[in-house]
Formats: C-alpha cells, sequence, structure tokens
C-alpha cells in the first residue's frame, strides 16, 4: 500500500497512477476538491480524503484556487494571489478538516 499527501493529479505529477497500473493500492490524501474527483475516477481502489495534513487536529480555512497549484491554507498568501491574477475558486468560509501526521488512516471508508 503506498500513501501520497498533496497528491495533485492522479496522472500528471503524481506516483499514484504508477502504482494504481502495477495493481497496488493506496491513501491518497489532497485539499483540491477537482482532485479528489479525479482520483474516484481514475484510481477508484485507493482511499480518498480531501484534507489537509498538519502537526494538529484542527479546522483550517482553506482558498482553492485556479490553477489549483496556487490555492493555500494562508489568507495573506491568498489575497496576493488573487491580486496577481489567480481565482478564487472556493468561498474562505469553506473550511478543510486538518489531520495531525499520526492520524490513523482509516481504510473502511
Amino acid at each position: 500500500m503506498h500513501q501520497e499527501f498533496g497528491a495533485g493529479t492522479p496522472i500528471w505529477g503524481s506516483y499514484t497512477f504508477f502504482f494504481y497500473r502495477k495493481w497496488w493500492s493506496g491513501v491518497i490524501v489532497d485539499p483540491i476538491s477537482f482532485n479528489i474527483s479525479l482520483h474516484k475516477i481514475t484510481c477508484s481502489r485507493n482511499y480518498k480524503y480531501q484534507a489537509l495534513v498538519s502537526t494538529t487536529v484542527s479546522e483550517v480555512n482553506f482558498y482553492e484556487l485556479q490553477p489549483w497549484e496556487l490555492s493555500t491554507s494562508d489568507e495573506i498568501i491568498a489575497k496576493e494571489r488573487i491580486n496577481e491574477g489567480a481565482r478564487l475558486s472556493r468561498k474562505k468560509t469553506s473550511k478543510t478538516i486538518s489531520r495531525s501526521l499520526a492520524f490513523r488512516i482509516d481504510t473502511s471508508q
């Protein structure tokens, strides 16, 4: 079983598809809703979590931007990127659950 944190898209820029084609299953963690949707279509055997990974368990604001590579949980950086031309995809009121690095991955989902 493999784990990929900040997985991105399932084929481009990710080892997920490589392992998936070899019949491995794994755990995918990514805060971007579009990336998780692509993983559900392309790599259905994998366990997918739309979440941030942190040293603490909490809720944080997450700014999902377009292009998605510019997304951030830092409000100041999000504002800078929007001023530079990025588009806010999700309102800042949407929250993503942050999970501890020590969390046990529940594969029963």
